[in-house]
Formats: C-alpha cells, structure tokens, sequence
C-alpha cells in the first residue's frame, strides 16, 4: 500500500512536471521571437518556428551547424567575446546588433543571452532570444531624420514657436523664441507658462493660454517686455490648439521701442 501511494504520487507529480513543460513549449512554439540555443562552442541545438521565419532557415538544416551562419564577417569578434564571457558565467546585457538571414540580407536584432547549466549547475551552453527590430529601427531612423528636418525648419524661422502640452508646460521652443525672450530656448524645456511669461508686459498670457487650452479656441494677444539695453520688445502671440490637448504658440515681433 504504501508503495502503491508512493507510485501514485510520483506519477501525479510527472503529469504535472509534462504539463509544464508542453506549456512552455507552446510558449516557445509561437513566440514572434527567435528562440535559439546553442553549446559554448556556438554549435546550434534549437531552433523554433519564429528563427525560422527571421532567419530563414528550417530547424532541420541548421541544427548541429554553427552559430556563425547568422554573424556577418565583420561582426564574428562580437559573437567569440558572448560566447566567452557566458562561459565565465558574465551577465550579457541586452543589445542591438546585425546579423544575417540564410539569403544573405541583413537584419537588425535585439539580442537576450541567457546561460544553459547542466543539472550539476555547469554552464554548458547559451540560449538566445532574438526580436527582428529592423522595421522598428527604419522607423526610429526616419523619426529621427523627420524630428531634424523640423528642427532646422523652425530655427531658421523668424517667428517663435513654443509647443505646450495639456499640463501647460513647454515641449518645445525654437531658436527665435530665445532672440525674443532673452534666454536659451532650452531653458523653456518643462517650465509652465505662466513661469516663462510671467514677467511680460501687457495682458496676461498665461490666464489667456489657459482659457484657450480650456476652451479650445484660437486668439491673438499683444505683449512686451524689457531687453538688456532697456529697450521695449513688442511682441504678438498667437495661440491654436492642436490635437491631444497641446497648443502651438507663435510669437512675432513687432519691432523695438
């Protein structure tokens, strides 16, 4: 009897045991990401549907072969000093980086390296989950490109421009906003608007401001304040809301007093 319960609970304790792991597996099977082992020696010993479908290789024709048919040439350093630090057992950081598909273009990956261990808790191996992030990279490229363009558009501009979010705080300000008020555009970054113009002349802009953010409406307001020389600078303000609760203001001179 007592081994007939000892079996029975062995037994509950397997199925559970196979239950995890086919759950894993399912993980694994459809995963978007590569999922990749491989020995310390950079021999490949798994291989999922998604490293199939980036890497263009089926598990069969790259199992057993090395790790290095997904390394561009210029890049086979990278790979030995992985290898090697996760056979120290060294933490591998995260990274971007360029590997390459079985029809030789090239991808961009971010990399996570894990160590394998062995029951006995020896390090025999590494595995690797690789996310395809080369349409995510074009697109950082072109933003970054597109956010240039815009830069050098509105510093060349005559007028101001400040962009202000919901909370009423400055996103962003171009070069002719500093000429105008007397500071370094950057300054403006996160300060509110009733901080940046609290010392103009004229009406309150910042009550207006907060009307129009309120109201959504467009409106046109006269202000001036003291340069270094003690000459007064007129300036118009316009404000427009814009989408996702933002304003854009723009700020024109009127010419010195």
């Amino acid at each position: 009897m007592v081994m007939n319960s000892i079996d029975d609970h062995d037994s509950g304790h397997l199925s559970r045991n196979q239950a995890m792991l086919l759950h894993y597996a399912a993980i694994i099977e459809s995963t978007q990401d590569a999922i990749i082992s491989k020995t310390l020696g950079g021999i490949i010993t798994s291989w999922n549907p998604a490293a199939e479908r980036i890497f263009g290789y089926a598990a069969a024709e790259i199992i057993g072969r090395s790790i290095m048919l997904l390394i561009p040439s210029d890049r086979r350093n990278e790979e030995y000093e992985i290898l090697g630090r996760i056979a120290n057992g060294q933490l591998i950081e995260p990274r971007e980086t360029v590997r390459v598909r079985k029809d030789g273009g090239l991808i961009d990956v971010n990399l996570t390296i894990s160590p394998i261990r062995d029951p006995s808790g020896v390090i025999i191996g590494a595995s690797k989950i690789a996310r395809d992030i080369t349409d995510e990279k074009r697109l950082r490229l072109s933003l970054g490109e597109a956010l240039t363009r815009f830069k050098a558009t509105m510093d060349s501009m005559v007028e101001g421009c400040q962009i202000v979010g919901y909370d009423l705080k400055v996103l962003y300000s171009n070069d002719a906003v500093g000429r105008l008020l007397g500071r370094s555009p950057n300054v403006y970054f996160g300060m509110t608007i009733r901080e940046v113009y609290s010392e103009l002349r004229g009406a309150d802009l910042a009550e207006a401001v907060e009307v129009c953010i309120r109201d959504r409406i467009n409106f046109k307001i006269q202000v001036s304040r003291g340069d270094d020389a003690g000459k007064l600078v007129r300036m118009d303000v316009s404000v427009e809301p814009v989408p996702d609760g933002a304003l854009i203001l723009w700020i024109a001179p009127r010419g010195n007093m």
